[in-house]
């Protein structure tokens, strides 16, 4: 688990997956924790469904998967994030985020992205931290420079079309 000062991020594992698959009551009985409509942007049961099999095909890259990240006050769900896999041989990894829109606008996006990334710099083999927006100027870049990345390329990804990409590198 990584804390920050409002957030718990819980390492997903696979019976997390599981439970909030079956629905947000569910998830509620068995961990006594809300869950914030929409704490994850896209279809839900998508993106759970693949971060579960993640899980399941890599249970010793968990570390370097999906996090639930938790209000410590409300004891609620209100976003998902993470890394995009371990480190590659270069020592890159890549970070995303997301937080429910009732808790959006509040810093909360920030304090998760920020926690990833000095999480992610705790290991040695990591050198460089990606992370990708639209290209155009919206609160997920702005994010991401005020955690201390910059936009380092415009790439062109097969599913989104163009993209921004920002990136921060150990400070030796």
């Amino acid at each position: 688990m990584i804390k920050t000062a409002r957030l718990q991020l819980w390492e997903c594992q696979k019976v997390h997956f599981e439970v909030l698959i079956r629905g947000d009551d569910c998830f509620q009985q068995e961990f006594g924790l809300e869950v914030s409509p929409d704490f994850v942007e896209e279809d839900h049961r998508e993106v759970l469904a693949y971060s579960l099999k993640r899980v399941q095909e890599e249970p010793q890259a968990r570390r370097w998967l999906s996090y639930l990240f938790i209000h410590i006050a409300d004891q609620t769900v209100i976003g998902m994030g993470g890394y995009k896999g371990p480190p590659d041989e270069l020592g890159r990894i890549e970070i995303g985020y997301g937080i429910a829109p009732a808790y959006r606008n509040q810093g909360f996006a920030t304090e998760a992205a920020r926690a990833l990334l000095l999480d992610a710099f705790t290991d040695p083999d990591v050198q460089t931290i990606f992370a990708h927006t639209l290209p155009e100027s919206n609160a997920s870049n702005h994010i991401l420079r005020k955690i201390g990345m910059h936009q380092s390329a415009v790439l062109n990804d097969p599913e989104e079309g163009e993209i921004w990409q920002y990136r921060i590198d150990r400070l030796e």
